[in-house]
């Protein structure tokens, strides 16, 4: 591979990374979701964005393809959470539904922290 093709792709890695860290960092400066619909949509929107970046990073060599498939299981576990919040939220179980959401919250934000943290290397 001729070096101008490295230098290209290189290129092309860095600029999907920093496409990635915009995204997740957009999502953060959002208006701040106040009803449980709104925050239950955010949460949601910010699993879909932390599940990109960690690939985006992967295609980028900015985390291993382990790494990344560690993140996809972690974001599983998370949308299970979510979804287990939405189906308490239904059935008017509101406790539970506000807890599993700030649950799934937390997760979120420590895989993005994470993904942030190694993203920046």
């Amino acid at each position: 591979m001729s070096t101008l093709v490295r230098q290209h792709i290189q290129q092309l890695k860095a600029l999907v990374f920093l496409a990635s860290l915009i995204l997740v960092t957009a999502c953060a400066g959002l208006a701040k979701p106040e009803t449980f619909d709104q925050r239950l949509a955010y949460a949601y929107g910010s699993l879909a964005a932390v599940r990109q970046t960690a690939a985006d990073l992967v295609v980028a060599t900015r985390i291993t393809p382990q790494d990344g498939q560690k993140v996809l299981e972690e974001t599983d576990a998370v949308r299970v959470v979510l979804d287990a919040s939405r189906s308490a939220y239904a059935g008017k179980d509101l406790s539970t539904a506000e807890a599993k959401l700030v649950a799934a919250q937390s997760l979120l934000t420590t895989i993005q922290r994470w993904l942030q943290a190694r993203g920046g290397k």
